[in-house]
């Protein structure tokens, strides 16, 4: 009997020295719905002009804005009821926005406001199709048709075509201010103009993906974002001439249309159903779990960070989301 109670008791300390091995838990977020504006159609992008002031274009023709950081939203009357798809919007100012509308039984169009998304003014574009968009300032915008890739330094009176450079099988453009634009290919050529579009160069950069990017985003100076078609998210510290994995595909990634965006010290990514953040500039991502319980099941297309704590994202079903960071 002494022999069991000694056992026991020497179990007993043993077993209080042992320390607690915790599972890694997910931290998770508040992913809400907060305005279904598209009306079940996709909102297939979202620009903000201004820390409050954005706008969200739908594929259904209309043009929604926002004047509280995405937490109501309005039709704009200058741009609704045109029979185009909207398919992306850009303010290179404050002031000029451009929209790409695109029409089956139509060419495509270009709507320009210069008063702030106020009142809005088309110009058909000369050919068939047109799916890329890029307007490094109120001027300066490229676009790529059917025929091949355009440029206007009046923005948007006159289309003039590229004779060189990026004319056709290129995956995206972005640029890095009003003169320098880089277009990626589907292999590893990296096109680069140091004149606003004009004359073009070739990198064959043997870092950058082979997979082709489906969304790049200038955060800030010299530093970029991008997602591959694959799923990876990457990270420039040079315009854009190489490029580095932050964040590999996983099985929760996803990110075949995706966005991100990185302000205030942090970043959030998203695509298909996925959210994927960041608490040090980017540098590092973490797949969160959405703490209300909802399963997203329509596709996040595009993201933007309102402050430190909280962004709002858009998707293939008309809705916007807020998502809410918390202390964690």
């Amino acid at each position: 009997m002494k022999i069991n109670l000694c056992f026991m008791m020497l179990l007993i300390i043993a077993l209080s020295n042992c320390k607690k091995i915790d599972r890694p838990v997910i931290p998770t977020i508040n992913v809400n719905p907060i305005s279904s504006i598209g009306y079940g159609s996709s909102i297939n992008k979202l620009c903000f002009n201004t820390s409050l002031t954005g706008f969200a274009a739908c594929s259904n023709g209309q043009l929604f804005k926002t004047t509280d950081g995405g937490n109501s939203w309005s039709v704009c009357s200058g741009l609704n009821g045109t029979g185009y798809i909207l398919d992306d919007i850009q303010f290179p100012s404050d002031s000029v926005g451009y929209v790409h509308a695109s029409n089956n039984a139509a060419p495509p169009a270009i709507f320009k406001t210069t008063d702030r998304g106020i009142t809005w003014t088309p110009t058909v574009l000369g050919w068939l199709t047109s799916d890329i968009m890029i307007w490094s300032s109120e001027t300066n915008g490229l676009i790529r048709g059917s025929t091949g890739v355009s440029f206007t330094h009046d923005g948007g009176n006159n289309w003039i075509p590229l004779t060189s450079g990026p004319v056709i099988n290129y995956t995206t453009m972005f640029c890095a201010n009003a003169d320098t634009i880089f277009a990626t290919d589907q292999g590893t050529a990296l096109w680069y103009s140091y004149d606003g579009g004009i004359d073009w160069n070739q990198d064959m950069a043997p870092n950058m993906t082979p997979d082709g990017f489906n969304y790049v985003r200038y955060v800030s100076g010299i530093r970029a974002y991008g997602i591959d078609e694959v799923g990876n998210i990457l990270r420039s510290d040079n315009y854009g001439f190489t490029w580095s994995i932050v964040h590999a595909y996983t099985s929760e990634t996803a990110f075949h249309y995706g966005a991100v965006d990185v302000a205030y010290g942090f970043g959030l990514a998203v695509g298909n159903s996925s959210v994927f953040v960041s608490r040090n500039n980017g540098d590092s991502w973490e797949y969160r779990l959405c703490q209300n319980g909802a399963n997203l099941t329509d596709n996040l297309l595009d993201v933007h960070i309102q402050n430190s704590t909280s962004g709002v994202a858009c998707s293939s079903k008309g809705m916007i989301y807020s998502i809410q960071l918390g202390n964690q």
